[in-house]
């Protein structure tokens, strides 16, 4: 079982880390970005807007057809509404942590502790401190860690920055998704022992990340930045084994079923308020691969057009850039659609 820092939900946990700034550089809006217009007869024209929830300066350096989309829309939706950030944690919190007396150590393996202990000790953090947290929150707070010094500095996700923009400019806000949704997802698909080896695996690639001397994290910044699909579906499924019955619950339950959701709901939107000109802002693997929310929409009549997106010579030497990608099946086999194509 592997991790899911690809498809992780907006969730940020309250942790204290080290605050640190990121270096003052000269930065330029990317060239690609993920970027969806979705049509209709007798809807205004929508826009789908792929994210990343991480607080990086670098990904808040949005493409020009990006900013335009987000300006001329009257309604800002993400995967949950933000307006109040402590709830989300507090609902979060009452379902990770033990209430049977039991804590972390009591439940996972000797070595694994000890492992655990290793690697958060890199980051002026204990195995200690998380206790009384089960093995999802810990595999969750494993796969932000390169986030948390940005996050106590004060920056703020794109997601979240984004919402609030939107908000503070009055536009319509909210998410598809409720809260408890994504919590049911994380907290109870794997049971106790599968939660454990997925904690595991986690730190197993966390080591391989080291050995390769960049952080899983950063590939998918810069896969992210690329806007190539290929590149980034190919990390996200670096991830996974979909052969895998464990894994393959776990992915459908974090993925494929809130696809499903996310593209119902959001089509429902746009019917139901034919003038109103929405963007939906959803982490990016939402709109690729199987199933995705660009997939469904289609089936559901819309036509979906992928805009700002490298030409297929482009992505060839995206993928070619990173020395360390696996060239899986899922990215192999996936067929680029021509700048331009509809539903």
């Amino acid at each position: 079982m592997r991790r899911f820092l690809p498809i992780l939900p907006f969730f940020l946990l309250p942790l204290a880390a080290p605050a640190v700034a990121q270096e003052a550089a000269k930065l330029e809006p990317p060239k690609h970005s993920f970027l969806w217009k979705v049509e209709r007869e007798g809807l205004a024209t929508s826009w789908l807007f792929g994210t990343i929830h991480v607080p990086d300066d670098r990904i808040n350096m949005l493409h020009p057809e990006v900013k335009a989309a987000l300006e001329s829309a009257d309604a800002f939706y993400g995967e949950i509404a933000m307006d109040n950030m402590d709830e989300m944690q507090d609902q979060l919190l009452k379902v990770g942590v033990f209430d049977d007396g039991r804590t972390l150590k009591d439940v996972l393996p000797e070595a694994t502790w000890k492992r655990l202990d290793a690697r958060l000790g890199k980051h002026g953090m204990s195995a200690q401190m998380l206790s009384k947290f089960k093995p999802f929150m810990v595999s969750m707070t494993l796969a932000q860690l390169d986030m948390l010094p940005l996050l106590s500095s004060g920056k703020k996700t794109l997601d979240e920055r984004l919402y609030k923009v939107s908000q503070a400019k009055g536009k319509e806000v909210g998410g598809v998704e409720k809260i408890e949704e994504q919590i049911e997802a994380l907290a109870n698909t794997l049971t106790l022992e599968e939660s454990v080896q997925q904690l595991s695996d986690t730190l197993d690639d966390m080591d391989l990340a080291d050995a390769r001397g960049i952080s899983d994290l950063e590939r998918i910044m810069r896969a992210w930045l690329s806007g190539s699909e290929r590149y980034i579906l190919a990390l996200a499924m670096e991830s996974w084994d979909i052969e895998d019955p464990v894994d393959r619950r776990f992915y459908e339950a974090l993925l494929i079923n809130r696809n499903l959701h996310m593209a119902a709901r959001a089509a429902k939107k746009m019917k139901e308020a034919a003038a109103t000109k929405f963007v939906f802002a959803f982490g990016t693997f939402h709109f690729v691969g199987e199933r995705s929310v660009v997939e469904l929409l289609r089936k559901d009549g819309f036509t979906v057009t992928r805009m700002a997106a490298p030409s297929a010579e482009q992505e060839e030497a995206i993928l070619a850039s990173d020395p360390w990608l696996e060239q899986n099946q899922a990215a192999a086999e996936l067929e680029l659609e021509p700048v331009g194509a509809g539903g």
